[in-house]
């Protein structure tokens, strides 16, 4: 059976490697190729190239508007006939991460992920961070009277968290960390609960989990949080490691009581990453079952 690719356009070396991958391992038939108005520039070349190896379908998105941003989105996703999808989400935006799969969860299909490390690491990625907002459509059914929780996977930034904490003031934030023994960025060390010397007054807490486990940490996830979805709206970010992003949709179509946040850029790296790496992460989602 073939399948259609979803993938986002890319300035990075590891989109147009990660799509020859994604053609070689796949019976892929079509590909959608999702790509942000603000990067035209960067991307142009990228793009030209992907239109000249397959069969391929650009979708224009305008990512600093949320509600144009997940029409298109929808619109070309309803667009889709085939019921097995891959979607390649190492250079999406989560924003554009969860809208999808909100979509491809109406229609009842199988989800294949993949996510491609690159080779080596920059010094920064992205920076001037926009307001948290919650991502459209994704906004849980939330309750008056009861507190606000905080769920964020943290990454290298303490500021965007405490970002979070004086958007939302939250009675209670749990920091998830990747500690497994494969790490995306072995340089770096994601921020935790010691790098937060009020940690007491904010009443926060860490704990660690191998985001690269067969299904991304979500059973970890489940497990570890299960008492911060009791009475409470419970705010969920993924800040860390790409995958977990897909985890964080997992944990929010089991609790009716959680919203997806989003801390848009305004500033992009061009020299985040370089190449791409041996390893290839999978995980599947079958949106055919019930939760």
């Amino acid at each position: 059976m073939s399948n259609t690719l979803i993938t986002m356009a890319s300035w990075e070396k590891r989109f147009l490697l990660g799509l020859e991958r994604d053609l070689e391992r796949d019976d892929i038939d079509d590909v959608l190729m999702f790509w942000s108005a603000e990067h035209d520039e960067w991307t142009a070349e990228a793009r030209r190239e992907a239109r000249g190896r397959c069969k391929c379908t650009p979708v224009r998105l305008q990512l600093d508007k949320p509600k144009e941003c997940w029409l298109a989105i929808r619109v070309a996703l309803q667009k889709v006939s085939s019921n097995e999808l891959v979607l390649n989400i190492t250079t999406m935006p989560r924003e554009v991460i969860w809208i999808a799969l909100w979509v491809l969860e109406s229609r009842n299909v199988k989800v294949s992920c993949v996510y491609y490390p690159p080779e080596g690491y920059g010094d920064w990625l992205t920076k001037d961070h926009g307001k948290p907002r919650i991502v459209y459509k994704l906004g849980g059914e939330l309750s008056l009277g009861v507190p606000t929780k905080l769920l964020v996977i943290s990454g290298y930034e303490e500021q965007r968290i405490r970002q979070m904490i004086q958007v939302y003031e939250p009675t209670e934030i749990m920091l998830g960390y990747h500690d497994g023994s494969t790490t995306h960025d072995s340089t770096r060390q994601p921020v935790q609960k010691g790098d937060f010397p009020d940690a007491e007054l904010l009443n926060l807490s860490d704990f660690a989990f191998d985001v690269c486990a067969p299904d991304w940490g979500l059973s970890a996830l489940k497990s570890t949080t299960e008492h911060l979805f009791r009475d409470a709206n419970v705010l969920m970010a993924s800040l860390g490691p790409k995958v977990t992003a897909i985890s964080l949709f997992q944990l929010h179509r089991q609790h009716a009581n959680s919203s997806l946040v989003y801390i848009p850029p305004h500033s992009y790296s061009k020299d985040y990453s370089s190449g791409i790496g041996n390893d290839t992460y999978t995980c599947k989602v079958d949106f055919t079952s019930p939760v």
